[in-house]
């Protein structure tokens, strides 16, 4: 839901803030966002300083060299860590390619104003993120099996990406209804990939690996929003339903290719 907060955010600075000047320092649309991430940064880390603590170090008992030995010499599963965190990865990129587009598809295509496109796509992330939240309900005792979450994921994803050619539509009322749909699907399928791929990642080693791969997992996050921000500024309306469907299709068949690899750790809680 927080990505509805942020377009949502954008418009009422857009609407209400059009010119601030104290002394050199200058608070208008543009400069706004900036210092508003410097705000809520500072007050973040007020808030990490003040309320969290380091757990006291506790000594662990001695694992016998044998042991370490053996678990050192278990083996890394590169071809299924590798095709979990592109899972990842490309949720990213959809996430962000996505909001870009809805702006630019916006405001040159359709004629929207900046507020306009922000407050649309605010409504459009904040109904993507009520219905991930209610499928993450419905489907906890349900589906058992992450990897098999991915790989349906992909599939529904390559199919959610054909509303999208309805740019081409003739109709304006067409075009957006169709486009608006394909823009939903596609994120809330976004949003089912990053959540099984995040569960996936810490099962696929052992409990005491954990840290290691969730690190991994946000940094193939953080680089797939980096990478889709450039991708949805470069994407014209013809190419980008075309790449959307790529992404999906070839995180299929990466994680069908990888699926044996992608079986949980037995010792992973």
């Amino acid at each position: 839901l927080g990505y509805a907060v942020g377009p949502a955010l954008a418009a009422l600075i857009e609407l209400f803030v059009k010119n601030l000047r104290v002394e050199n320092l200058v608070l208008d649309s543009d400069t706004a966002p900036g210092w508003f991430m410097a705000s809520l940064y500072l007050l973040f880390i007020v808030q990490v300083i003040v309320f969290f603590e380091d757990p006291p170090m506790e000594r662990q008992p001695s694992t016998p060299p044998t042991e370490v030995h053996k678990e050192s010499l278990e083996r890394f599963p590169v071809c299924g860590a590798m095709a979990c965190f592109w899972a990842i990865g490309v949720a990213g990129i959809v996430m962000t390619s996505a909001e870009v587009y809805v702006v630019n598809v916006g405001q040159h295509v359709l004629g929207w104003s900046i507020e306009g496109s922000a407050l649309r796509l605010a409504c459009l992330m904040f109904v993507v993120g009520l219905l991930n939240t209610l499928t993450g309900r419905l489907t906890t005792g349900v589906l058992q099996s992450d990897r098999a979450g991915v790989v349906g994921v992909s599939v529904l994803g390559v199919v959610s990406c054909m509303p999208l050619f309805g740019i081409a539509a003739e109709d304006v009322g067409t075009r957006v209804c169709l486009v608006g749909l394909g823009l939903m699907l596609i994120l809330f399928m976004a949003g089912n990939s990053r959540a099984f791929g995040l569960a996936l990642a810490t099962k696929l080693q052992p409990a005491g690996s954990n840290s290691l791969m969730n690190m991994l997992s946000t940094m193939s996050l953080t680089m797939g929003r980096g990478f889709g921000a450039i991708l949805g500024s470069v994407l014209s309306t013809d190419s980008f339903a075309w790449c959307m469907m790529g992404l999906y299709g070839f995180t299929l068949a990466f994680a069908a290719v990888c699926y044996n690899g992608m079986k949980p750790h037995e010792k992973a809680c």
